[in-house]
């Protein structure tokens, strides 16, 4: 009972009897009634101080500064304000549907505060040298900045290319820091700041007049330097769109990259898919181009089914669960039943009847063998609401009335692709 003499009488007040009941939650619901009742006007200066990624201040400095009469009261019940005024704050911002910016993150908020507090007793330093690191000055982020979007400190060829080359960048900076540093720790150490959206990182990058980006933005550098360099789009641009806009020509990507330019197809399929992705960014708004947007959308489908067709997936799929393929006009009759015959009671009403379905595509296609089952049947509609969920850009739903039953069917049964 230390702990409840030592609570202000308010707190106390809220304290029974019941095993449930201690100090933190007394606490807790002290500093929920507070913020409520009396500090409501927090949450914007808390909104505002969690947007500013160069406000390092803890929860205690920021009851201190903002709630001095009630941190001198109780600097318990005044820490929980804060902390119960930012997760609001921060929840009520992210939610807002009409924040176009970054959410609030607190998890890197929490490591900035840390760093900065670790940086402002030396901590911080201590910890690096002690497992053999040691901290970066700002003049050597600043360059290490300056050598992660240089080319020639990135990866040429592989998986990686156009990203970092961390071997490099390492010898580099030893060679002029006189530091005796791995590549690892330079990759490690900057990987931190970056998740932690260090300061001197962002101001770095601000220097330099660099966006931060994830690791596909050295890859588009890169690639967007080739396209320029060899004039890609001039050369290749209208051919590309008539490729892209022929549903006889299902070559993917890096096929068509390595036909088209066999020299920059030695740079990885990678790069080769990435080249014809920003190629058909600056296509769609090229008017000079003929370009079909909605062919190249119906050339997506038939990609996706020929490749299907190629490696027997769905046969295979269909013959190991004991079920025969739908032919098109079997698929065409059982998108029409499953409108038309609808439960009108019981526990199932407004849903298909498939026991009546599977029975008329038994008499019509099977010759009356039971073939088609209810259970089947509903299992597959079921995986079609998966792929309509996960490709809607290649699937229909066919939940949704609106929908005309022959749009369905051609994207699961291209003509292009019928069995003669």
């Amino acid at each position: 009972m230390v702990l409840i003499k030592s609570l202000p009488e308010e707190i106390q007040s809220n304290i029974t009897t019941n095993a449930d009941s201690s100090g933190y939650h007394a606490i807790n619901a002290v500093a929920t009634r507070l913020l409520k009742e009396k500090y409501q006007g927090l949450l914007h200066d808390l909104t505002l101080i969690l947007l500013n990624l160069y406000d390092t201040r803890s929860y205690k400095m920021l009851a201190q500064e903002l709630i001095p009469e009630e941190y001198a009261i109780n600097s318990a019940v005044a820490i929980k304000i804060i902390h119960l005024g930012v997760q609001a704050a921060a929840q009520a911002y992210n939610s807002d549907s009409l924040i176009q910016n970054q959410p609030i993150n607190l998890g890197a908020r929490a490591s900035r505060v840390k760093t900065s507090a670790n940086l402002l007793r030396g901590s911080g330093h201590r910890m690096l040298e002690s497992i053999g690191r040691q901290p970066f000055s700002y003049e050597e982020i600043c360059y290490i900045v300056n050598l992660m979007t240089n080319v020639v400190f990135q990866w040429e060829h592989g998986s990686n290319i156009g990203k970092p080359n961390w071997n490099k960048i390492a010898i580099e900076l030893n060679r002029l820091y006189g530091t005796n540093r791995s590549a690892k720790s330079v990759s490690d150490q900057i990987k931190t700041m970056k998740y932690a959206e260090d300061p001197r990182l962002l101001n770095a990058y601000n220097d330099l007049d660099t966006a931060m980006e994830d690791g596909t933005y050295y890859m588009d550098v890169f690639i967007q330097g080739v396209i320029i360099e060899k004039e890609l789009y001039e050369r290749f641009a209208p051919n590309i769109a008539a490729i892209l806009n022929d549903l006889n020509d299902l070559r993917s990507y890096w096929e068509i990259v390595r036909d088209l330019m066999p020299e920059e197809f030695t740079f990885g399929e990678d790069a080769a898919n990435q080249i014809i992705s920003i190629i058909i960014d600056y296509i769609k708004f090229d008017e000079s181009i003929e370009f079909s947007a909605d062919l190249f959308e119906k050339r997506k489908i038939c990609i996706n089914v020929n490749r299907k067709r190629k490696i027997g997936l769905a046969n295979q799929m269909l013959e190991n669960q004991g079920a025969i393929r739908f032919c098109r006009e079997e698929f065409t009759r059982f998108m029409e039943l499953r409108r038309t015959h609808i439960r009108f009671d019981g526990p199932q009403a407004g849903r298909t009847n498939y026991d009546i379905v599977a029975a008329t595509l038994n008499i019509e296609f099977h010759s009356g063998e039971n073939l088609r089952t209810a259970e089947k049947l509903s299992s597959l509609v079921r995986t079609y609401r998966q792929n309509a969920k996960k490709k809607s850009y290649m699937y229909p739903s066919m939940d949704d009335l609106q929908i005309p039953i022959i749009d369905i069917v051609q994207a699961y049964f291209p003509l292009e692709f019928q069995e003669q």
